[in-house]
């Protein structure tokens, strides 16, 4: 995560900034996590490189170390590396530009939750030189049908768990020639005339023969399109160009605190900017991002207590439901939200994000 230091919140950030030091001096899985100056600037170059080569050179940098770390079911978080992680990126766009799924400057959408599929197949649009556009999972059927009309979608890389929901709309939407199902492992039931594949089979077509990156010619090529929530009309496309793609998502953390430690929590959709920011800002510093396990959020609290993390990223929604924890375990002691005992209850509200905890 990257931060903006001012005259009123320094203080705190700077406590925040000793206790993170100080528990990579402790912890061996947190000071795993440091980089220092040297490979930031091993990661930069000579200041030229484009996105996706930004990408690549932090996979190689940081190559042995965890980046995605997800969980299935009840199990514990496995580990996706730096370098499984550009590898899986080669062979996606590799399989997809040798099967014509996409092609350069072609738009292709990404309809799921946050996972290791969901980062891969983001990067690896990057990388192939499309324009990634990310489908919000919340947009009701009308919405969803109208971005993949106007963003002209030839491709969409989806989940098992909104198959139904693209399927519904795929007879309004003719353009649509191939779906790559991501986070499963069995192809549905779609119209004949929709090309359906694996993830995993794409993968393996382009570990036979790897493509090089297609760069973008200049800082204002169009890299992703990304669609606001529509909440006063139809939704409309946010343009990120290279430019600006770069200066969101990696930029500040090539200035920003170096030898501090990186491991953050991240349970926002990637179909939006803030979900995006938290999870490649981490990639280009060598951090660690934990995953939560399911889109609704209802194993949230279990999985934060297993991934123990420095920095997490608030939205109103998790602190409404902080709020209603607190007020239930007020009813439930017979305590007043003003009154005694209520900094008992916060002190154990606290816990919720795990001992390591450092800024929220």
């Amino acid at each position: 995560m990257a931060f903006a230091i001012t005259a009123e919140n320094a203080p705190f950030l700077q406590r925040a900034f000793r206790r993170a030091a100080q528990l990579a001096a402790c912890d061996p899985q947190v000071g795993a996590t440091v980089s220092t100056m040297a490979q930031r600037s091993a990661v930069i170059g000579n200041g030229r490189r484009r996105s996706i080569e930004l990408v690549q050179a932090a996979c190689a940098e940081y190559a042995t170390r965890p980046f995605i770390m997800s969980r299935c079911d009840e199990g514990p978080y496995e580990p996706t590396s730096y370098a499984r992680l550009w590898e899986r990126v080669v062979r996606c766009a590799s399989g997809a530009l040798q099967c014509d799924l996409f092609r350069a400057g072609d738009f292709v959408g990404i309809f799921g939750f946050a996972s290791a599929d969901y980062v891969v197949t983001d990067l690896a649009c990057l990388y192939g030189g499309a324009v990634s556009v990310p489908l919000r999972t919340a947009m009701p059927t009308h919405e969803l049908c109208h971005v993949i009309l106007q963003a002209g979608l030839r491709c969409i890389f989806c989940s098992q768990e909104q198959l139904p929901r693209l399927a519904a709309v795929l007879p309004s939407c003719p353009g649509v020639q191939s779906i790559v199902v991501i986070d499963g492992f069995a192809a549905p039931l779609t119209p004949a005339a929709v090309r359906t594949v694996l993830l995993s089979d794409l993968e393996d077509v382009g570990g036979s023969h790897s493509i090089s990156p297609v760069l973008p010619p200049g800082g204002d090529t169009l890299v992703s399109l990304c669609y606001t929530s529509g909440s006063t009309a139809l939704p409309k496309g946010a343009m990120l160009t290279e430019q600006v793609w770069q200066h969101t998502f990696t930029g500040a953390m090539f200035t920003s605190y170096p030898d501090l430690p990186g491991i953050t929590f991240g349970y926002t959709p990637l179909s939006h900017i803030a979900g995006r920011n938290n999870t490649y800002r981490e990639l280009h510093r060598g951090g660690v991002m934990y995953l939560a396990r399911k889109s609704d959020m209802s194993t949230l609290f279990d999985d934060i207590k297993l991934a123990r993390p420095l920095y997490f990223m608030a939205v109103p929604r998790l602190t409404e439901m902080v709020l209603q924890r607190f007020q239930a375990a007020c009813v439930r002691c017979g305590v007043g939200e003003e009154g005694p005992g209520r900094a008992e209850i916060l002190g154990e509200l606290s816990g919720l994000f795990g001992e390591r905890l450092c800024l929220i």
